[in-house]
């Protein structure tokens, strides 16, 4: 033990780099002074992000964590999983019973009682550093130091149970149950607000089959309003997961003419984006299968200026400071989006598995090159001062509607890109599903779209598919 306590710090922290997470607790344990050479590694590594379930076991974590006077300066991102823990209330199961035994309460009881609220803004009110707040209903991967498939887990999640092993693939089953975001999305923002919490990114990522849905935004009744207002005051980072519930989901085609009157379902998310007047980065993530998107992307481009739009019922909403735009797994007409594009300041700019939509296919099913005419377009009207330099297009479609016996059926068609810039050689080893641009010296925005419109590759009708996308999360 001298011999160890001899070493350099530097030394004892790559030896503990090659230990598993029980096998560092140990180490951490033999010495005081090793204890004292590693904790603020340990306390980056372990506590400057944290996922915690609405259960008592997992409340009680983050609450002690909250209270400790050195680990609650680390913790500055804390995600809540919407996984919920199996609860018999006969106590039959081994783990049951020692929920019990050990004082907690069911998940049912803890949100019934407020005390779940309670515990949620005691924490966010002692944690000084606190910028960014989640939602997400999977365990996060990186946890290299115990295997390659080794996740971050919620905490808690293995409560109960006699052996767990951190590489499992997947929690048993009965513990991968995820409950639905809406009221969890809700009782979050108003524990924020409640505890005076002021973070800077709120992120609601869902990769499951769950999605906020537009009741989960309508959050600003007379009791509410204010303190979901203060909770999203200091927002500069916003990202949402949002789709139709199947109660409320609709068909029609997304070019038809924009009515806001008719269209109830975006209002409480309009309203919402409202209330965040100070983004600076904004990632919307829909459902690829719906036309929802299209409805309120068409109001988000446009202008708040009093008569830009047709029906003014909620004006367009103001984000003066936006820079950064990222839109995932949606269908929308090229021209909504060119308008969105064009309306914001944007430094940033990200596509991921967005499909374009045209109108029809003429009598001879040749689809027009949807994607090629929006880069076209876009380099064509961007400012020549434009401060874009970051973009990223990926996984991309185009689709269009055919009449048949159904009547109708959307044709999906998926576009490439030439590595080579020759749009006629469609060799497999030639196709990139995804391009980047980073501005440098003598590059514009402008020229590099330009020169993509060039090199996209569509109209492969054997590749061309009936039908709708399968679903998958950015």
């Amino acid at each position: 033990m001298a011999q160890l306590l001899d070493l350099p710090p530097e030394l004892l922290l790559r030896i503990s780099s090659l230990l598993t997470t029980p096998e560092l607790g140990c180490f951490r344990r033999s010495c005081r002074l090793v204890e004292k050479s590693l904790f603020k590694d340990f306390a980056r590594e372990f506590f400057t992000k944290r996922q915690f379930m609405l259960e008592h076991v997992s409340l009680e974590a983050l609450v002690g964590i909250a209270n400790h006077p050195t680990l609650s300066t680390f913790l500055s991102e804390v995600i809540i999983g919407l996984q919920k823990l199996p609860y018999d209330s006969h106590f039959r199961t081994e783990g049951s019973r020692r929920y019990r035994e050990a004082g907690y309460m069911s998940r049912n009881l803890l949100l019934q009682t407020g005390v779940a609220h309670s515990m949620l803004v005691e924490a966010f009110s002692k944690l000084p550093n606190l910028k960014t707040i989640g939602l997400r209903d999977y365990d996060g991967a990186g946890r290299v130091r115990d295997g390659k498939h080794a996740l971050w887990r919620s905490y808690g999640w293995s409560f109960g149970q006699p052996a767990v092993s951190l590489e499992m693939p997947f929690p048993p089953i009965s513990r991968a149950d995820t409950v639905t975001p809406d009221s969890t999305f809700g009782s979050l923002l108003h524990a924020i607000g409640c505890a005076k919490a002021r973070p800077q990114s709120l992120q609601v990522i869902l990769r499951r089959r769950s999605r906020l849905t537009p009741v989960s935004f309508d959050l600003f009744t007379s009791r509410l309003c204010s303190t979901i207002d203060s909770a999203l005051a200091e927002l500069k980072s916003l990202m949402l997961t949002i789709a139709l519930d199947i109660d409320t989901y609709t068909s029609g085609a997304p070019w038809l003419e924009y009515n806001e009157e008719n269209d109830t379902a975006t209002a409480p998310l309009k309203k919402f984006l409202h209330h965040t007047r100070g983004l600076e980065m904004l990632r919307l993530n829909f459902d690829v299968n719906q036309f929802f998107a299209q409805r309120f992307l068409t109001w988000f481009g446009f202008s708040s200026i009093p008569g830009s739009l047709k029906s003014t019922l909620i004006p367009g909403v103001t984000l003066n400071s936006l820079t950064s735009l990222e839109l995932g797994m949606l269908t929308v007409v090229p021209e909504t989006l060119v308008q969105i594009i064009l309306r914001f300041d944007l430094v940033s700019l990200s596509l991921w598995k967005v499909t374009l939509e045209v109108p029809d296919l003429n009598d001879l099913h040749v689809y027009p090159d949807a994607w090629a005419t929006f880069c076209d377009t876009l380099a064509s009207t961007l400012s020549s001062s434009t401060r874009l330099n970051r973009i990223f297009i990926g996984m991309i479609n185009q689709c269009a509607w055919i009449k048949t016996s159904v009547p109708w059926e959307r044709m999906i068609e998926p576009v490439h890109f030439a590595a080579d810039g020759n749009r006629n050689n469609r060799q497999l080893a030639n196709l990139s599903g995804k391009v980047t641009y980073s501005a440098s010296f003598k590059s514009s925005a402008k020229i590099w779209l330009q020169e993509i419109a060039k090199c996209t590759i569509g109209n492969d009708h054997n590749d061309m598919k009936v039908g709708f996308d399968e679903e998958d999360e950015s």
